[in-house]
């Protein structure tokens, strides 16, 4: 990888439109997919940035949608050729042998037009050329796809999705998360997305939005001036949070109490102030995440930056001693912890 950044650098110094990474192929024969990653990711962050990327030997539908994640713009490949030669089938997440089939599981015209027993039985030169143009139809329909994906923001999900239909695929998807800085770095505050991020497990916690804001809620947040006494909640399931149930409860129960900051806590975003509950997307997402190892260590965090003077936590599960923070087993209990300490609005 040394030897990547330091080619990516003086090539980056000479007039050049574009730029090329080249020697992945064996690499990717080896379906070796997470030292890929790494070397688009050397190349990328030593290279100028608005320089198109070309990715060499880059060509089986699976792995395009993380290439173009880690910022590949340009591809080629003689897959859907070479493979032909050997009567190997492309879908767009797997490879198959001819002999293999029992249907031919594509609707492009060539497919559709011949049936299998008919490929099957087509003279070698012409089975190959046909079988080529299948790879390519699946190729191209891969690169539509994931076109589609960035015009509607949902790449992320996109690219999930195919990582999770190969180990060694999977292995590159977990390879992001060490690089999870540099790909927040680099996406875009402001898009077109129009639909809530999807998240599966904790690997989804990698993606940008959710680092931004785990990131910025510590380094660049302050809490309203006056509410320096914080009741912490365990995020309801209905969303927006500040317009659950639990938060019409609570705010009942603090009878106008001013200095009150309520906030809530959990998977996937960590900490979660009332007054940013609507904003995108903290409550624009689908989640299977659990709470996860380190909501204590967020909380304790946000208490410390935003120099509380009292901090209660309402837990819904067993009690989790967390620094310079009451613990509260119940609503009552916790809106009785905050109102000896609160002044009225």
């Amino acid at each position: 990888m040394d030897l990547v950044e330091w080619s990516a650098k003086k090539m980056g110094e000479l007039d050049y439109d574009i730029h090329p990474l080249g020697s992945p192929v064996q690499i990717m024969e080896e379906y070796d997919y997470a030292q890929l990653v790494d070397m688009i990711v050397a190349a990328k962050k030593n290279l100028p940035p608005e320089r198109p990327l070309h990715l060499f030997g880059a060509g089986h539908p699976m792995m395009l949608a993380i290439a173009v994640a880690l910022g590949c713009d340009l591809f080629d490949s003689a897959a859907y050729a070479l493979f032909a030669k050997d009567d190997r089938y492309m879908t767009a997440t797997r490879t198959l042998k001819l002999e293999d089939l029992t249907e031919l599981p594509c609707r492009c015209p060539v497919c559709t037009g011949t049936g299998l027993e008919a490929l099957a039985g087509t003279p070698k030169r012409e089975r190959e050329a046909m079988l080529a143009r299948h790879n390519l139809y699946v190729t191209m329909e891969e690169m539509m796809a994931v076109k589609q994906a960035i015009r509607e923001g949902t790449l992320w999900e996109h690219l999930e999705a195919k990582c999770r239909s190969h180990p060694k695929l999977y292995d590159a998807f977990k390879r992001l998360a060490a690089h999870s800085s540099f790909l927040e770095a680099h996406d875009p505050l402001v898009g077109r997305r129009t639909k809530g991020i999807f998240l599966y497990d904790r690997l989804s916690l990698s993606r940008p939005e959710v680092l931004r804001h785990k990131t910025r809620i510590i380094e660049r947040y302050q809490r309203p001036p006056g509410r320096d006494v914080a009741l912490l909640l365990p995020n309801p399931p209905e969303r927006p949070f500040n317009k659950s149930p639990l938060s019409e409860r609570i705010m009942e129960g603090l009878k106008g109490a001013g200095n009150v900051h309520l906030c809530f806590y959990g998977a996937p975003f960590g900490i979660v102030p009332s007054e940013l509950a609507e904003t995108y997307p903290l409550s624009q997402y689908e989640s299977s995440v659990d709470g996860g190892t380190d909501l204590v260590e967020a909380i304790e965090k946000f208490i410390a930056v935003n120099a509380y003077r009292k901090a209660v936590v309402l837990m819904n599960g067993p009690r989790i001693k967390v620094k310079n923070a009451i613990i509260s087993d119940t609503v009552e209990e916790a809106c009785s912890e905050v109102l000896s300490d609160a002044s009225t609005a």
